[in-house]
């Protein structure tokens, strides 16, 4: 029979073996260095003002007590700059009161742990020449008694659809390496009229190309 190579020799042939080259990352359509995916830079001049006082209202701890709500309300319109006028508090507060006094503020309420107002920054796709320095802030992060978390973004209907789904994406990334960790699911919250909720348990590098994709394409368009 057929003598076995000797270990030597296989030893050499491994060292002359080129690495395997690294898959190439997803190619866009056009390169966008910076990408800010704050819902207010869509959003025309007043429902950008609404947005940001919501936001503010919810970063605050007693931002999901309803009985709270509106003096802390009359709090964040006047830390604006400038500072919100009461017809502007009044429907920021028409919007958010229903959202406050829904299912899923309240089981933020009740989790375990809660993390508000998360800002990140991440440099995507993680395989590429050239990637986007993308930003963008987690509404909430919460942990349930089992040690799962959830996150959740909050935007206006008028928000763009595929910069808030990108956005609730990558967020998943961003809290994982704060050691925001088991994410089981991400909702996408959309207040006021027309608005409503989008879920997310796919939280993989291929499901954000694809999105980010889809965000390239819109701004193509």
């Amino acid at each position: 029979h057929r003598r076995r190579p000797r270990l030597l020799a296989i030893s050499r042939l491994i060292e002359r073996t080129p690495p395997a080259p690294e898959p190439p990352g997803p190619s866009w359509s056009h390169h966008v260095p910076l990408l800010d995916l704050d819902p207010a830079v869509t959003l025309a001049p007043r429902a950008a003002r609404i947005d940001r006082l919501i936001r503010s209202i919810l970063a605050d701890p007693k931002g999901l007590d309803l009985a709270a709500l509106e003096s802390v309300a009359e709090r964040s319109a006047r830390q604006q700059a400038p500072a919100a006028p009461p017809r502007l508090v009044a429907e920021a507060l028409d919007r958010l009161a229903p959202w406050v006094a829904g299912p899923l503020a309240r089981e933020i309420a009740r989790a375990a742990e809660v993390r508000r107002t998360i800002a990140w920054s991440i440099a995507w796709p993680r395989v590429g020449p050239v990637p986007t320095v993308t930003r963008g802030v987690i509404d909430f992060a919460y942990r349930d008694r089992r040690g799962g978390w959830r996150l959740v973004t909050l935007a206006g209907a008028a928000a763009s659809e595929p910069r808030e789904r990108l956005r609730l994406l990558l967020s998943a990334v961003a809290a994982r390496e704060l050691g925001i960790e088991p994410i089981l699911q991400g909702w996408s919250v959309r207040l006021g009229p027309g608005g409503g909720l989008h879920g997310e348990e796919d939280f993989s590098d291929e499901a954000i190309d694809r999105s980010f994709q889809q965000l390239i394409d819109s701004i193509d368009s």
